[in-house]
């Protein structure tokens, strides 16, 4: 039997906590044809946490990096907090500069929370498809959709930080999950312009990303230099008109503009699915965006758009890095 079959077991000390460690999965390679650059969370990606939901006993579920198991004072404070407010469905550790009260939030770290079991089950819980912060934004959204609360509790010092074990991903990847969060969450009036506006966005980012890449590539060097086996994404070539050139060149861009626009591509073309998908979750929704925005302080369109605009500009920057490295 799988361990994650197996009955769980609440944590030491917390009888009313089921504890679910997450380690790291392999640093490279690919999965499902989607190239993949960063550590992921094997446990939530396939649906494990959804499953300890609905074995576990315990009314509480802890989700934390291996090795990382927040300190006791803010389990027993959170704790506290859950057991006082039934409208409360999720917990994650902040930073301390704002202060030691619970702010309400949308930046929820799916790998390092206190969830109440309930609200996992009645959410679906996290979306298998997002990686890096995406399915933490993606679920928080549907919570407060759904009434339910969301709030960061600051962390103090302690003996090992308890966030994500992997909270970054590839190009690919963060861009997919931008576009695939909008339209799950985005209501109806306002999902045209922003998931348009957005694919626009991503569009011109490919192509100053490529504009800063791009690397003189006639066919007799790209025949020297052949792509390697078996990559997702090798590298793209774009043509360009140069009036001095007898016929027009053709230049190699960076691995991630490339990925910037497969993701957009594939983003467009799976919409039917995407839809699917939206379907199951605004039938959820009890609550507009603007009383969630009144709760959190901004609008969860904008949170959403800074924290993955933020997450694709590292993924972009560290694959640039790789490739200058290389």
């Amino acid at each position: 039997m799988k361990p994650w079959l197996r009955a769980p077991a609440s944590l030491p000390g917390f009888p009313r906590i089921t504890a679910m460690a997450v380690a790291e999965g392999p640093a490279t390679g690919a999965q499902n044809g989607r190239p993949r650059t960063a550590p992921v969370h094997p446990a939530l990606q396939a649906g494990h946490l959804q499953q300890l939901a609905r074995r576990a006993r315990s009314p509480f579920i802890l989700v934390h990096p291996t090795g990382a198991v927040p300190h006791s004072d803010w389990l027993g404070a959170a704790l506290e907090l859950m057991e006082g407010a039934p409208d409360l469905a999720a917990i994650s550790g902040g930073a301390m500069e704002g202060g030691q009260r619970p702010r309400p939030t949308l930046c929820l770290d799916a790998g390092a929370m206190l969830a109440r079991r309930s609200a996992l089950v009645h959410s679906g819980g996290l979306a298998r498809t997002l990686q890096g912060q995406g399915d933490g934004l993606d679920l928080a959204w549907r919570l407060w959709a759904m009434g339910q609360r969301v709030v960061s509790l600051p962390v103090g010092a302690g003996p090992g930080p308890f966030r994500p074990a992997g909270d970054s991903c590839s190009v690919y990847q963060a861009h997919w999950s931008w576009l695939q969060i909008l339209v799950r969450n985005c209501e109806e009036e306002v999902l045209g312009r922003a998931f348009s506006s957005t694919l626009l966005r991503l569009m011109a980012a490919a192509g100053e990303a490529a504009e800063q890449t791009a690397v003189p590539c006639r066919e007799g060097q790209r025949a020297a230099d052949p792509a390697a086996p078996g990559a997702a994404i090798q590298h793209v070539t774009a043509l360009r008109r140069d009036p001095a050139a007898s016929r027009e060149p053709r230049y190699r861009v960076s691995r991630g503009a490339g990925e910037m626009l497969v993701a957009v591509h594939d983003a467009t073309l799976l919409l039917p699915s995407a839809f699917d998908q939206r379907k199951q979750v605004q039938a959820l929704r009890r609550v507009p965006d603007a009383e969630i925005e009144a709760r959190i302080g901004r609008p969860p369109l904008e949170v959403v758009e800074e924290q993955m605009a933020a997450l694709g500009r590292a993924a972009l920057q560290a694959e640039m890095t790789r490739a200058g490295e290389g």
